[in-house]
Order: structure tokens, then C-alpha cells, then sequence
């Protein structure tokens, strides 16, 4: 094949300008940091970039939904513990007050402390974590509880996504907890017998708080589980980020130490090029055939 010297100048040309392009590449990636900032770049490696991206998204609103869930089951956790002393304060004042020593006085000033443990279990059915009831189900803007006792709130159980497709629940409702249980009946009837003034009358609601108090603890191992549940989710949710964190960046990062090496030689290679651009360029033919004749 005869070799023209337009073939020769389009043959800088090209080496110049490729010399130019992997001086721009590595420019871009020893400035960014990153080996694909364009899916032109590698359009594979972009598209799993993308996809990863998109996990770490799903995940961060995972994260957030365990984090909200397990600041609600701590609070939960926290009432429990207070329900589970006042419920043995209710027992040891039942079985005190259906004791032969008990009088028609005593009684009645037990109803008043009993009075205000109902008190104390209504506003603790009433707890919220920021603005949200935590009690009254899907009824999180209004109090689930009224002054005397009795529930308004739903029976819906709350869920959170711990896991994409996967949900848990995080809370009882406050009919679950405090009249399901029996606890507020229980305690109810407590007061109405100290009321009568009747020692048998109190001796019978011992039986129906001890079974209440064995409900709560059952609602606290419950409790528990859930807790246990939820910090395993975030475990979970923490390996998988940083998995998918580290995939990304080896799709994405540049080694900046290979990227400025290239660059160096990318420099080199484009001076050789446009000193060889500089001796052919300017070459006319009259030149060329003199040096060839």
C-alpha cells in the first residue's frame, strides 16, 4: 500500500488526538476521584452503579424505619416496667386490704391510692414518642385513652419494613396492654371493692391482677422479642450497606495513584506526538518529494 502523506499527517493527527483524549480521562479522574462519571463511560458498569445506588436508597429508608421502630418498642419496654410496679403495688394493697385487720377506714384510703395507680396506668396508656400516641394503633393524633379508662383508639397493629417485603410488627395497642390484659378491669374492680368496704370483695380481685400481672409479663417477653428482632434488622441493614457501599466503589472509584501515573504517560506520549505533528505537518509536497527523490 503506497503511504501518502496525507495518510501520514491524518496518522499524527489521530495520535495527538487520542494522546489528548487519555490526558482528559485521566485529568477527570485524578480531579473526581471517580473512573465512571458518565454511563458513556462504561455503560455495564453504570447500570450496576445505578442499581447499587438505588439499594443504598432502599436501605437508608429501611434504616430509618428500624430506627423509629426501636424508639418506639424502648418506649413501650420503659411503660411496661413502670406497669409491671404498679401492678404489684395493686397486689400487695388487695391482699393488705382483704386481711382481717383491715378496716372500713383503711379501705377507703386505699381506694384513693388505687385510684390514682388507675390514674397513673391511663396516662401511661397515653405516652407519646414526639408527636404520635404509641398506643391508640393507627390513631397516633389523639389520645387513646379517656380520663376513665376507657379506649378510643384502633385496633390496628403498627408495622415497620425491616427488610425490603419483609415487616414486623412494633407496638400492642393500648386495648392490648391495659384491657385485654385485664389490668384496667382488674384494677377497677379493686377500687369498687374497697368501695364496698367489704374485705371478701377485695379478696376476690386478687386473683383476676395476679392474672393480669402474668399477662403484662407476657407482653414484656413480647416486647422483648420484638426489640431483639428490630436489632437484628439493623444489623442486617449495616452489613448489607457496607457490602453494597464497597461494590459501588469498586465500580466507580479511581485508583487516583494509576490515574496520575496515566496522566504522566498520557503527557509523555502527547510531547512525542506533536513533535512528530511538527515535523510532518509542515512537510509540502515539493519537501517531501525532494527528500524522497
Amino acid at each position: 500500500m503506497r503511504i501518502t502523506t496525507s495518510m501520514l499527517q491524518q496518522s499524527v493527527l489521530d495520535a495527538v488526538q487520542a494522546n489528548l483524549q487519555r490526558i482528559a480521562t485521566a485529568q477527570n479522574q485524578v480531579s473526581s476521584g471517580k473512573k465512571i462519571t458518565a454511563a458513556s463511560d462504561d455503560p455495564v458498569a453504570a447500570s450496576q452503579i445505578m442499581r447499587a445506588s438505588q439499594d443504598l436508597d432502599a436501605l437508608a429508608q429501611v434504616q430509618r424505619n428500624v430506627t423509629a421502630a426501636r424508639t418506639r418498642v424502648s418506649a413501650e419496654d420503659s411503660v411496661l416496667n413502670q406497669v409491671t410496679n404498679l401492678v404489684s403495688r395493686a397486689q400487695e394493697l388487695a391482699i393488705e386490704q382483704s386481711s382481717g385487720t383491715a378496716t372500713t377506714a383503711t379501705r377507703a384510703s386505699t381506694k384513693t391510692e388505687v385510684d390514682g395507680l388507675i390514674a397513673q396506668i391511663v396516662e401511661l396508656g397515653n405516652t407519646q414518642v414526639g408527636n404520635e400516641y404509641i398506643f391508640g394503633g393507627a390513631q397516633t393524633t389523639a389520645a387513646p385513652f379517656k380520663a376513665d379508662g376507657s379506649y378510643v383508639g384502633d385496633d390496628t397493629e403498627r408495622q415497620a419494613e425491616i427488610a425490603q417485603g419483609s415487616y414486623a410488627a412494633t407496638n400492642h395497642t393500648g386495648r392490648e396492654l391495659f384491657v385485654t390484659s385485664g389490668l384496667l378491669p382488674a384494677l377497677q374492680a379493686l377500687s369498687s371493692a374497697l368501695a364496698s368496704g367489704s374485705g371478701s370483695a377485695v379478696g376476690t380481685t386478687v386473683a383476676s391482677l395476679n392474672q393480669a400481672g402474668d399477662n403484662v409479663q407476657a407482653l414484656v417477653a413480647d416486647t422483648g422479642a420484638r426489640d431483639n428482632q428490630l436489632d437484628s434488622a439493623a444489623q442486617n441493614a449495616s452489613a448489607l450497606v457496607t457490602t453494597i457501599t464497597s461494590r459501588r466503589s469498586t465500580l466507580q472509584d479511581a485508583d487516583v495513584a494509576t490515574a496520575s501515573t496515566d496522566l504522566l504517560a498520557a503527557q509523555t506520549s502527547l510531547q512525542a506526538a506533536l513533535l512528530a505533528a511538527s515535523r510532518v505537518l509542515p512537510t509540502t509536497l515539493a519537501s517531501y518529494l525532494g527528500t524522497t527523490g
